[in-house]
């Protein structure tokens, strides 16, 4: 068992799966693990799916599909519950973590083509970015047939950027190597002089 809580001080991106979904999850895992390897795949980085369907997705299920994507490993954490209603909350509800879309359900009566071709639910295809402290930083659709490449792009560098701010507080190495810069500067407008309580110079103090 798990909780938000044990994901403290990592970044990571959160989407839903379901073990039975014909096309779009695919598509997102090979765009996420692209995400991974893009970034070295660093210990602080997490990437957690929520399974929609997860009164089948059992923890089981789950990882012989992480297996079977390749992506059987500790930077995947692939979610379900006992408690479906849980889940929705979660994802959607009004205190959700995460506010993504409700999931609707096709109609198999009248919409068994659709079923068919996209599987029987309609859901929230974006990632979302989470930093260590627990808060949204973007929301990432990587399958949009107009802006996928424009939200790949996005997300790497958001990713990168994010990740960069887990390193430790204070005076970066920019800020030391402009403070060395403004000492050789002055030392060489002023000869190198040691300070030896010189005054302004006057015409009756050259």
């Amino acid at each position: 068992k798990v909780s938000l809580a044990d994901l403290a001080g990592k970044v990571y991106v959160a989407c839903y799966v379901y073990t039975s979904c014909p096309r779009q999850c695919m598509g997102v895992l090979a765009e996420l693990k692209a995400i991974g390897t893009a970034t070295g795949n660093p210990d602080n980085l997490r990437f957690v799916a929520f399974s929609i369907e997860p009164e089948k997705d059992t923890p089981e299920q789950l990882k012989n599909w992480a297996g079977l994507h390749e992506v059987d490993n500790p930077a995947w954490w692939f979610l379900t519950s006992d408690k479906p209603k849980e889940i929705e909350e979660l994802m959607t509800g009004p205190k959700s973590a995460f506010k993504l879309m409700q999931v609707v359900r096709y109609d198999p009566a009248t919409q068994a083509d659709i079923i068919a071709k996209e599987g029987p639910y309609a859901h929230d295809p974006r990632g979302v970015l989470v930093d260590g402290a627990g808060h949204i930083r973007g929301y990432y659709d990587l399958l949009d047939p107009d802006k996928g490449d424009f939200m790949r792009a996005n997300l790497l560098r958001d990713v990168k950027s994010v990740l960069g701010e887990g390193q430790p507080k204070g005076r970066s190495l920019w800020w030391v190597a402009g403070l060395v810069a403004v000492v050789v500067v002055f030392l060489a407008l002023t000869g190198g002089r040691k300070g030896d309580g010189l005054q302004p110079a006057s015409p009756e103090n050259p």
